[in-house]
């Protein structure tokens, strides 16, 4: 209720926060500009895969005190990013068993979106000869993947934009004032509410600082109108599933 960080002790302080997702939802933007403050650390590296620690879902094996480098604990908060991680349910235990108290910080971008721009960028690392449609009705048609690991869901476009399953089995794990849900729009059209809105969470004090975009996609590209009339009727019951978890309106789809 006291919104603290509860930091452990030097020898096992560990992360204080972590951006678990979404993939393509702005987590790039937001580790940009978070890192900017003063008081907080996060790994700000063009590289992502320099960036992003992937402790949970591909690093354990390299243990804890490996993990404990990414951080430099001259600041009040440390986090980092993996923006798959909302997707790995299985990572959620793990987590909780290094740090209970974590804060955890979710962007949610309108499912469709989302899929097209996770497209473009498997495309643009040629890892993706098919079409956007082409992929669309294969995952339509085919059973969802339920061994979910890292490599598995790259390019489960659709999957991993129902978010309800996700963020349900996740806030059965941690403490609801201990996870923030942000709008992929809020953050894009009005940055600072967010940011003021995030720095409280993160208990750091608050400063004015200009919103800066990281990864902007080069194919500028749209999606085609009729595909994503069908993709509408394909997460307008999970979109409203949310509305109720995170107790607000979202108007992806309006």
């Amino acid at each position: 209720p006291n919104n603290y960080i509860y930091t452990l002790p030097k020898k096992e302080r560990t992360m204080d926060f972590i951006i678990m997702g979404v993939q393509r939802g702005g987590t790039s933007s937001l580790s940009k500009n978070l890192a900017a403050h003063p008081e907080i650390f996060i790994n700000n590296d063009k590289n992502q895969e320099k960036a992003e620690v992937h402790y949970f879902d591909l690093k354990l094996q390299k243990g804890i005190h490996w993990y404990k480098k990414q951080f430099n604990y001259r600041y009040k908060c440390v986090g980092e990013k993996s923006p798959d991680l909302i997707n790995l349910p299985y990572t959620f235990p793990i987590i909780q068993s290094v740090n209970a108290f974590v804060k955890l910080i979710v962007l949610l971008r309108d499912p469709i979106e989302r899929a097209y721009s996770a497209w473009k960028l498997e495309v643009s690392r040629n890892r993706e000869l098919r079409s956007f449609q082409d992929a669309m009705n294969n995952e339509l048609e085919n059973p969802k993947v339920r061994n979910e690991t890292f490599y598995t869901i790259q390019k489960l476009y659709l999957q991993r934009g129902l978010y309800t399953k996700y963020v349900a089995q996740l806030l059965e794990w941690f403490p609801k004032q201990n996870v923030i849900f942000i709008l992929f729009d809020d953050i894009r059209d009005n940055p600072s509410p967010v940011s003021k809105k995030l720095y409280q969470f993160l208990n750091v004090k608050h400063i004015q600082q200009s919103y800066e975009k990281e990864h902007v996609s080069a194919n500028t590209s749209k999606l085609n109108v009729s595909i994503r009339e069908k993709l509408k009727k394909y997460f307008e019951k999970d979109v409203k599933e949310l509305e109720k978890i995170i107790q607000r309106k979202i108007n992806w789809f309006s």
